[in-house]
């Protein structure tokens, strides 16, 4: 038999929950960042890390002390401070170069993120903020929604599913 361990209430939830560092990070329609204990539920921070900019998008992806996320218009780069501490933006300002960001993959030191203009996004993301390369896929006068980038390490390419039906391979670092 199953018994439940816990559960929380923290609105509505699409994305998908990561779990990274002994922490589950979890964005809701709201815009909202949480990270929570995963042994007990409760949260790692005093207050979650509002966005103001709409559902945070696909998956959260945590690396390295930080939580990166899209939301309807930007992409954020989130310092996680630790336990009993207050989350902050690591950007300056987040990204609001990338129209209708993908939810983004981080390689190293490089964030990727696929745009709804048909253009997939690198930036360096050690300097705030952060410059973009970018790469257009397709025919840039039909432009298209770009998805979440795939990577395969070992053949240095990223790959995407944008919605105009193609599959699109890319030589990664741009």
């Amino acid at each position: 038999t199953f018994t439940k361990a816990w559960s929380i209430a923290l609105g509505d939830v699409d994305s998908s929950i990561a779990f990274s560092n002994a922490t589950l990070y979890v964005g809701t329609i709201d815009g909202r960042v949480h990270a929570l204990i995963p042994a007990t539920g409760a949260s790692k921070w005093l207050s979650p890390f509002a966005t103001g900019d709409g559902a945070v998008k696909g998956t959260v992806w945590p690396s390295a002390g930080r939580v990166f996320v899209s939301t309807d218009t930007k992409v954020w780069a989130i310092n996680d401070l630790g336990t009993g501490t207050t989350p902050t933006p690591f950007f300056t300002s987040p990204i609001s170069t990338v129209p209708n960001p993908a939810t983004p993959v981080l390689l190293g030191t490089r964030l990727y993120v696929g745009g709804g203009n048909g253009t997939v996004y690198e930036f360096e993301v050690v300097a705030t903020p952060p410059t973009p390369k970018s790469v257009v896929l397709g025919d840039p006068s039909a432009p298209f929604q770009v998805g979440r980038p795939t990577a395969d390490v070992a053949n240095g390419l990223i790959y995407m599913g944008p919605e105009a039906g193609q599959i699109y391979a890319v030589a990664y670092p741009f």
